[in-house]
This record gives structure tokens, C-alpha cells and sequence, in this order.
């Protein structure tokens, strides 16, 4: 829209450019005075291409005209202009501003910096469907403090200008982050007894949405806030929610970290994004795990048998815990440890979702009866118990220092005398077993592990490739397919990889060799050596997400995680 001051009063020239005919065209001027912020690009709502990026949604741009309650729309597709009027709000706001925020028109408008009113256009065009979803109200010295919007999707930041300065919020995931961000903004110190009165303003609901978005590290600390906050980050339902979230929305790895295992530096965590991305500073952790003090330095002080949903389950100095690294909690499992002539030859940590508890699998090998199947025992958390349960099938794993691989519910091992998978149903209790992919023989070693929820095997041929096969259906066999090929470039004697890390979008894939972390692209055939703070030579490395999940499954009493407010 372009303004000529020479002529005030007349309509606002409209033009618009279209890419594929890379030319201008001008269309019928702007039918309503002008918009409400002349500076403030109109919101890209429902396909427009405006200066700030917004949501595409009914093909039309919007704007707040400044001298009634009525809102412009400009349809991209027939280049005609309609309208609608704003909410019925309050008379009395400073300013209002106009945005668009999951799929739908949003309105803000502020009371002279006391409070911020929320409304969303439910229904597009019907004025009956505005809905006020919040109102967030000034923490800070009104003076001070004024709430404006950065960008307003569902998942870019929100931005709060304090005395000049912006500090951006990201991925909070909803529009009541302002409230988070405006508390934790506060140039004033505020009583305990001022505290309490803004909280009833925001919905508990919305309040659990918020924080369920957020990383474990700043939830650890926000359930200091107050009880409430602290009964409901600890409650094993907020815990799934969380883990749900953090999972499937993952899609640059930041809720992923690499647990690495070195005899000389003990345990430590590496955030997996930071690897991935070399502009990032690497976050580096060092771990404090059970019994720590008497295993570090000691060859096999402390071993992973299992992880599932940001829960391990290790040894440490032959005492077998349930630990969780990202909040540091570990509960150490009941019974002695084995006699010295009885070992660990298979082991696992897997979620029963019938029951909803976590359970330790473990295959027991005692050297005095070679020959004998393998006794296997199931350790449940809700009961706190051993139980034992039908002897191992079929022989004995391929890898005895490897944990089953968890997925589709059950364990699965590969056998070390034919093309077998051996699978134990945790619901259940009963196995099964299904083939190998049809490989090429020749190869001199293969592992089995899990990718995006599917079972996979990798197979390498004298350190001259190794190739990767997923299962996309689980338990036929005719569903296994070679998904990439990974090709050896360096001396043999030096490389041998592992199942991969992850799979970038991109189709790289991240694996670990003796040495390194190493990036190989399918596409061009090039590897990329990334960076880590410690030297990976000789380490062990397990990939995680960070959870809440508890190693207490009476942690919440059995409160409805709805009733905590």
C-alpha cells in the first residue's frame, strides 16, 4: 500500500507483485482509510506474502483499520477486499495490535500497561466466535514494561521490550508465554504475598501447557515456583505429556543427549544438537550416577543394560539401579547381587503399556551349567519385585554385552548361530521369532538395533561397507529394506561402526566408531568428523531423550494430574 502526502485524504494505492511473472500490478486502493499501525506489516494470514512472516490460512491479509472496530481483509486469490468488526472488548485500552496464532486471527489489546487481553476468531469472519483466551497481566513497574508481539506462531518466539532491550522466548508453544516471559523479566522484587494474586489470572490448563513445552532442565528449577507447579511437574501424567511432546515435535534433536561412558572421565552427557550443529557452543555435562565414587577409573565400573524413555536402567560396582540423568534421580533394584559364577547375558529396560510401568529383563548365565538355557527374570517398578519367567528359547544372544533392542513392546536379541531374532513380549511374557533380512554373506559382524521406532540391523563386510536394513513391517521379513550403504574410507584397523545415532532429515546419518562421531551423507558420499569435548576413543555412547520420567511410580499419589490447582 503506498501513501502519496501530497494528497491527503485520497485512497491508499495498492500494488502487488507476483513472483512466477517477476512484475508489479496495481489492484482496486484500500476501500477503509488506513491501518491501524502504518509501520506494522499487514499479518500473513491465509496465503499473503507480507514483510513478516505469518500463518497461511483462508488466502487473505489482514488489517485493523485506526478509526473503527472494523478489520480489512484482502483475498490474494481474487484480489477483492472484505471486512469484519473486532471483538466487543473493554473501552479503555493504550493500544491493540493485530496478529494470527494457530491457523487463526488473533487480537491483543493492552489497558495502559496494567493488563493484556488475549482474543482468537475461533470461527473465520463470524464476529460471534471471538473468544477471550487470556488475559496476562504486568508484573513489572508499568513504566518500565511493555508487551509487544515478535512473531506469533505456534512455535517461533515471543519477545518482551524491557528498558529498551529484547530477549526472545523460544518454543514455548503457546500464546501465554508472555506470562512466563513478563514474570521472569522483572526488574522489581516482588513480596511473597504480591505473588500468589497473578497466578489465579492465567488458566491452570494453560499453565500445564506452557510448561509442558519446555525443556527438564528449567522445569527442575520452575518446580521451586510454588507447590502447585511442583505437584505438577512431578506427576507421572505431566511426565508422559511431557515425553509425548518432546519426542514426536524433536525434530532438530534438541531434547536428544549422548551419554558417553569412558573408564578415565566417568560418566558425562553431550546435548546431541550441539554435536550436530558446528555453530552451536557443546553442551557438555559431567555425571554424578549411583555409587560413582567406588567405579570410577575401574574397567566396566558402570554399564548400561537398557534405556527407554530417558530412564536407564545400570550396573554400578555390580548393583543394578534405575536411574534417570536428566534429573538425577536413581532407585536401586532389590536382591543381592549374583554369585561370581553367574552372569548377565542378556539384559533390558522396557515400558509395559498395559500396565503402565516400566520393567528389567535380564538373562542369567551360570557357568557351572553350560549348556542349560538361560534363566530369565523380570524385575516390574510398581511392585518393586523379581519374578522369573519361561527359560531363553533359543540358544544365546549374539552380543552378551549388548542390552535387547526395545521396540514394538518387546526385546529383541539375534541369536550367535543363524539368521534369527528372538523377540519377549513384555505384556505378554512369551517370545517369538522372525528372520533376518536376506544379506549377502561374508560379513563379519552385524548388530541390531532400533530407528525411529523400527527394528534394524546393521551389517558390515570386513570393514569394506556396512549396510543398514530397517523393518518397516514389523515381523515380516519381506518388509526388510537396505536403507543406506556406508561405505569404509579410511584404514579398516581403525574404523568399525556402530547402529547409527540418528538420521538427519536431511538423509545423513550419524554413527560412532572407536574413535569418533563421525556425519556421513548417502547423497554425496562425503563423511564429516564432528566435534566433541572429550576424546570418544574406547568410549561407550547412548543416546537418549531427557525426561521426567520417575523412578518412584508412587511418586503423585494417584492425584488426578487436572486436580493440582
Amino acid at each position: 500500500m503506498l501513501k502519496d502526502w501530497r494528497s491527503i485524504g485520497i485512497a491508499l494505492e495498492v500494488k502487488i507483485y507476483t513472483l512466477r511473472t517477476n512484475l508489479w500490478r496495481r489492484i482496486g486502493d484500500f476501500p477503509h482509510g488506513r491501518p491501524y499501525y502504518r509501520l506494522r506489516p499487514g499479518v500473513f494470514f491465509n496465503g499473503a506474502l507480507p514483510i513478516r512472516p505469518g500463518v497461511f490460512f483462508k488466502g487473505a491479509l489482514h488489517w485493523k483499520l485506526d478509526t473503527s472496530g472494523l478489520i480489512v481483509s484482502l483475498d490474494l486469490a481474487k484480489e477483492t477486499y472484505g471486512g469484519f468488526l473486532k471483538p466487543e472488548y473493554h473501552d479503555g485500552c493504550s493500544y491493540e495490535m493485530l496478529c494470527a496464532f494457530s491457523g487463526c486471527l488473533c487480537a491483543l489489546y493492552d489497558y495502559h500497561r496494567i493488563r493484556v487481553d488475549v482474543w482468537l476468531m475461533k470461527e473465520y469472519g463470524i464476529r460471534e466466535s471471538w473468544t477471550k483466551l487470556v488475559m496476562v497481566p504486568y508484573v513489572t513497574s508499568p513504566s518500565h514494561l511493555k508487551v509487544f508481539l515478535s512473531s506469533f506462531n505456534s512455535s517461533i518466539g515471543r519477545a518482551v521490550r524491557n528498558k529498551g532491550t529484547i530477549s526472545k522466548l523460544s518454543d514455548m508453544g503457546r500464546i501465554c508465554s508472555f506470562f512466563l516471559v513478563c514474570s521472569s523479566s522483572q526488574t522489581t522484587k516482588q513480596t511473597e504475598e504480591s505473588q500468589p494474586e497473578l497466578l489465579p489470572n492465567l488458566p491452570p490448563e494453560i499453565i500445564a501447557e506452557i510448561l509442558s513445552r519446555l525443556p527438564v532442565k528449567p522445569l527442575l528449577r520452575f518446580s521451586c515456583v510454588c507447590k502447585s507447579w511442583r505437584s505438577l511437574i512431578s506427576h507421572r501424567q505431566f511426565a508422559k505429556t511431557h515425553l509425548s511432546l518432546a519426542s514426536s515435535m524433536d525434530t532438530f534433536y534438541t531434547n536428544h543427549r549422548l551419554l558417553i561412558i569412558r573408564v578415565s572421565s566417568g560418566v558425562t552427557s553431550c546435548s546431541l544438537y550441539s554435536i550436530l550443529n558446528e555453530h552451536s557452543d557443546i553442551d557438555f555435562v559431567k555425571l554424578e550416577y549411583p555409587l560413582c565414587g567406588e567405579t570410577r577409573g575401574v574397567r566396566g565400573g558402570v554399564k548400561i543394560l537398557g534405556c527407554c524413555d530417558g530412564l536407564m536402567c545400570i550396573e554400578s560396582n555390580r548393583t543394578l539401579f534405575l536411574w534417570n540423568p536428566s534429573t538425577r534421580k536413581s532407585k536401586k533394584l532389590p536382591g543381592n547381587p549374583p554369585p561370581t559364577h553367574v552372569e548377565y547375558y542378556g539384559f533390558g529396560l522396557g515400558y509395559d503399556a498395559s500396565i503402565d510401568d516400566y520393567k528389567v529383563v535380564l538373562l542369567l548365565q551360570d557357568w557351572r551349567s553350560i549348556g542349560i538355557a538361560l534363566e530369565v527374570k523380570v524385575y516390574t517398578l510398581r511392585t518393586d519385585s523379581w519374578r522369573r519367567i519361561g527359560d531363553f528359547p533359543h540358544g544365546r544372544p549374539y552380543y552378551r554385552l549388548r542390552p535387547g533392542v526395545f521396540v514394538n513392546g518387546a526385546f529383541h536379541w539375534k541369536l550367535d548361530t543363524n539368521r534369527l531374532i528372538v523377540s519377549l513380549d513384555l505384556v505378554k511374557e512369551t517370545y517369538g521369532e522372525f528372520l533376518e533380512p536376506e544379506y549377502q554373506d561374508g560379513g563379519s559382524y552385524e548388530m541390531l538395533g532400533a530407528f525411529s521406532g523400527c527394528l534394524c540391523v546393521l551389517y558390515d563386510y570386513h570393514r569394506t561397507c556396512a549396510d543398514l536394513w530397517v523393518l518397516k513391517e514389523y515381523g515380516i521379513r519381506e518388509s526388510w529394506t537396505k536403507l543406506v550403504v556406508v561405505p569404509y574410507v579410511t584404514s579398516p584397523s581403525h574404523l568399525k561402526f556402530t547402529i547409527p545415532v540418528c538420521i538427519l532429515k536431511n538423509g545423513e546419518v550419524l554413527l560412532k566408531t572407536p574413535k569418533h562421531l563421525v556425519r556421513y551423507n548417502p547423497k554425496v558420499g562425503t563423511f564429516t568428523y564432528t566435534t566433541t569435548p572429550i576424546d570418544l576413543t574406547f568410549s561407550i555412547v547412548h543416546p537418549y531423550v531427557e525426561s521426567l520420567v520417575s523412578v518412584d511410580m508412587d511418586a503423585d499419589g494417584g492425584v488426578p494430574w487436572q486436580h493440582l490447582y
